[in-house]
C-alpha cells in the first residue's frame, strides 16, 4: 500500500486528504458552533479569511510532500499556485451557502435538539470537510505530475 509504479500509493494519498480534511472540516465546526469565541461582525472571517488561508497551507504542504515522495524533487512555485485554486472553491461554496441557507437543512436537520450554533457548526464542518476532502485528493493528483 505504499509506494506504487505510479508514484505515492492510493492509501497514502487518502490518508494525507482526509487529515487535511479533518483539519479544515473541524476549524469550521468549532467556528461556526461558537466554540471559537468571536464576535457576530467577525463571523465571516472564519469561512471567507481563515478557512481560505488554512486550506493554501494544508494544501501545499501535503501536495509538496506528496510530490516529494513521489519525485524525489518538489515544484515549489507550481504546488503553491495550485494551492491557490483551493481557497476560490471555499470562498465560493460559502458564498452560496450564505446567499443559499436551506442548503443547510440537510444536515441542521439532523441536529434538532441542538441549539441553532451547534446546528450551523454541524453543517459547515460537514461541507468544509468534502470540500476539503476533494480538493486535496485533487491537489494530491496534480502533484504526482513530476
Amino acid at each position: 500500500m505504499g509506494a506504487d509504479s505510479e508514484g505515492v500509493g492510493f492509501a497514502i494519498r487518502l490518508s494525507i486528504s482526509i487529515v487535511a480534511a479533518v483539519a479544515i472540516g473541524s476549524f469550521m465546526l468549532l467556528w461556526d458552533g461558537l466554540f471559537i469565541p468571536h464576535s457576530p461582525q467577525y463571523a465571516l472571517f472564519g469561512p471567507f479569511l481563515i478557512t481560505p488561508i488554512i486550506a493554501i497551507v494544508l494544501g501545499f504542504g501535503a501536495s509538496s510532500g506528496v510530490q516529494q515522495l513521489s519525485c524525489g524533487q518538489v515544484d515549489w512555485l507550481n504546488n503553491f499556485i495550485r494551492s491557490l485554486f483551493v481557497p476560490v472553491l471555499f470562498v465560493i461554496w460559502w458564498l452560496v451557502l450564505y446567499f443559499i441557507p436551506s442548503l443547510r437543512w440537510p444536515i441542521e436537520g439532523l441536529f434538532q435538539t441542538q441549539a441553532p450554533n451547534i446546528q450551523k457548526g454541524v453543517s459547515s464542518g460537514f461541507y468544509a470537510f468534502w470540500l476539503g476532502l476533494y480538493s486535496q485528493s485533487l491537489l494530491n493528483g496534480f502533484a504526482q505530475m513530476c
